[in-house]
């Protein structure tokens, strides 16, 4: 009976999470991923992209992600050769942000807490701008490089345009 009991319950409860399972699979890993990622990046990308196997993008030019609702980019940018923008969006996090930008890397009025996820190379500037919730520098470490001088050279190329930096600062 209780053998029962627990078969009953366990096909309820993978029943209520059927549709969640799906939509997650159909997105995530499904055939329509790539269509996905096709149609965001005609959006967003100057220049040419290729999907990589992983799922990961390499972008020929530049990323700019401008008034989306996106509050996570939805797939990992891996090498970004340009600039790579996000401004005027509801972004909470820098997860799925490139490795390596070869020019600038600038975030500007979004929802960002802090810098975790961050690219570990950018050879351009790091602008920060208008990002009125970033309250940590968490995620700015010593193995990330700008240019041709990693941080701990002391070469802090990085742009924070905020009231709130100062705060962070103290």
């Amino acid at each position: 009976m209780e053998s029962e009991f627990l078969k009953m319950f366990l096909i309820a409860s993978i029943i209520c999470l059927l549709p969640a399972i799906y939509n997650l699979t159909v997105v995530r890993f499904g055939k329509y991923f790539d269509e996905y990622i096709t149609n965001f990046c005609d959006e967003c990308v100057v220049g040419t992209y290729t999907i990589n196997k992983d799922k990961s993008v390499d972008v020929k030019g530049s990323v700019y992600i401008k008034f989306s609702k996106v509050k996570r980019i939805p797939f990992k940018f891996n090498n970004v050769f340009g600039n790579f923008h996000i401004a005027n969006s509801d972004l909470t996090t820098l997860r799925n942000c490139p490795k390596f930008v070869e020019r600038n890397f600038c975030i500007t009025n979004t929802k960002i807490t802090n810098l975790e996820y961050l690219p570990l190379t950018i050879e351009g500037n790091m602008v920060f701008n208008d990002n009125k919730l970033l309250k940590s520098l968490d995620g700015l470490e010593s193995n990330n490089t700008l240019g041709t001088k990693s941080f701990d050279d002391g070469l802090y190329e990085v742009y924070l345009r905020s009231k709130q930096i100062d705060d962070i600062l103290k």
